[in-house]
């Protein structure tokens, strides 16, 4: 049993956190575009799937399963509990910082 737990701690450790994979998408995404207003818009993206991931305990990108995705999205909405989940349902924000 303990062999299982260090095999998966293992595991755990190779893989890419939600932070870095967010982090880079976010540079090379900002990388090709030269409005700095569309860059904001792509950062509160970012700070939105964070928040997303840290609500949810998510730590690396193996955590995060289609019906996760699918359950957040139908919390989007203009008048959304969480302040991160005012979003139209096609995704787009609704409300900035």
């Amino acid at each position: 049993m303990r062999e299982l737990e260090e095999q998966q701690q293992a595991q755990f450790a190779e893989e890419v956190s939600i932070e870095v994979a967010v982090e880079r998408w976010l540079k090379s995404i900002c990388a090709e575009i030269e409005n700095k207003h569309t860059q904001k818009k792509y950062g509160t993206t970012a700070r939105k799937i964070l928040s997303w991931a840290i609500a949810k305990k998510f730590v690396v990108l193996s955590q995060v399963r289609t019906d996760a995705l699918d359950e957040w999205k139908t919390q989007w909405s203009l008048n959304a509990k969480r302040p991160d989940d005012c979003m139209g349902k096609n995704g787009f924000v609704a409300k900035f910082e």
